[in-house]
């Protein structure tokens, strides 16, 4: 893109810091390059100017690398500038010395303004790609996104019958911190009383007033803040949510938000959204997610083989993020361990990085890793119906009338 822009200053800045740069990223960086150059070297002098500057600051760090040689070979051939030519060491076979090297078929098109490629060889191309692990990620994130880009799958239906605009989704975009905190041992530290007595009947049907003081915007749910008197960023994070409250929505709004790099992408490199009912029959979760998010492609066993090594990857460096979705629905499963969470399934939520949205009573929670947090799921705030009425009403008495209604009726205000 920069070079197509003519930006060479901007190239020719990056490439002065390539001492800094990690060096497993120096070789898929420099064959890009070299590609990328040839295709740009054309009759305009001043180009090739730059191309010429570009190349000599590359040139004490190609010979490091065996795929970079190769193309800046293809590139010397193919420009006539011989002496960019990185010359092979040469090994002794048989009594004779001999030298390998790799010809480009390429040939120079002066008057088109840029360098056609013909042919490059086959085995260079299937080497680059067979080599560089961030290439087979990136596609297998694009397939991935791809799943989720299927029509209907993050649709969420009103009870009209239409389709909700997510701009103007609103439930469950306020977290709130949950009143009661998971252990290192994974159970609630109140007695059964308390948590019973915690879900009242007006506690179900939400119209008590929450306190907004501990309130948590989506984007920022996994941003460094003190709990508890330490400063944590968290990892693993437990939402519970009343029935009705949205949690399926909550799911649907945070995968579309991720995918349109509105939320989270400086932390996670993907999301991959599994609801664990699905697993219970005991299916591995390395099958589901290669059936459920790859089996479509025609590269499936190259992108799975690559994501594997990724999304298991048990330090802090992982950028996965496991969206598990109704713990409650499977924390009372019958095992061979009697009443306990399923093994394949225990297998995801002790991973890393988790998000677990799940009813909040009835959760069995022996055996997994502890939640760096807890939080509640709540519905609309005030200003949020407020602003929903008028996005879904037309007519203004009629908008006028449904918040009079709402007034006047203090369970519905509970209800939203």
């Amino acid at each position: 893109m920069l070079l197509k822009a003519r930006a060479f200053n901007i190239v020719e800045s990056l490439l002065k810091r390539l001492d800094q740069m990690p060096r497993d990223d120096e070789e898929p960086l420099l064959c890009g390059l070299y590609a990328q150059l040839e295709l740009a070297w054309c009759r305009d002098e001043s180009t090739r100017n730059n191309i010429e500057n570009l190349v000599q600051l590359t040139l004490p760090v190609s010979p490091k690398h065996k795929q970079a040689q190769k193309w800046i070979n293809i590139l010397s051939e193919a420009t006539g500038k011989l002496e960019w030519e990185v010359k092979e060491k040469k090994s002794k076979v048989s009594g004779f010395w001999h030298r390998k090297t790799e010809h480009s078929n390429l040939k120079l098109d002066m008057f088109k303004g840029s360098l056609p490629v013909t042919e490059i060889p086959k085995n260079l191309l299937e080497d680059a790609w067979e080599s560089c692990q961030k290439a087979k990620l990136f596609y297998a994130d694009a397939a991935i996104a791809r799943h989720y880009g299927f029509p209907g799958r993050l649709d969420i239906i009103r009870l009209s019958g239409d389709i909700l605009d997510m701009e103007n989704c609103y439930v469950n975009l306020a977290i709130i911190e949950s009143s009661t905190a998971t252990n290192i041992a994974g159970a609630s530290s109140q007695t059964p009383k308390q948590q019973l007595s915690e879900f009242s009947i007006k506690q179900r049907l939400k119209v008590e007033n929450v306190a907004t003081k501990k309130e948590v915007d989506l984007p920022r749910l996994f941003d460094e803040r003190q709990v508890k008197n330490h400063t944590i960023v968290p990892r693993r994070i437990l939402i519970r949510g009343r029935a009705g409250v949205g949690k399926p929505t909550l799911c649907k709004k945070i995968v579309h938000d991720f995918l349109r790099s509105k939320i989270w992408t400086k932390r996670f490199n993907r999301i991959l959204w599994i609801p664990l009912r699905r697993l219970r029959e005991g299916i591995d979760p390395e099958v589901y997610i290669h059936r459920q998010f790859l089996s479509q492609h025609s590269e499936e066993r190259i992108y799975t083989k690559a994501l594997k090594s990724d999304i298991w990857e048990e330090t802090s460096k992982n950028r996965t993020l496991f969206l598990l979705d109704g713990l409650d629905e499977v924390s009372r499963d019958t095992t061979e361990r009697g009443v306990s969470i399923p093994t394949q399934i225990v297998t995801l939520l002790s991973q890393p990085n988790v998000l677990v949205p799940s009813r909040p009573y009835d959760l069995n929670l022996r055996g997994i890793r502890s939640f760096d947090l807890e939080m509640e799921a709540v519905g609309f705030r005030p200003g949020q119906v407020k602003a929903y009425l008028s996005n879904v009403g037309t007519d203004e008495n009629e908008l006028r009338r449904m918040e009079a209604f709402i007034q006047d009726h203090w369970l519905i205000q509970g209800l939203v």
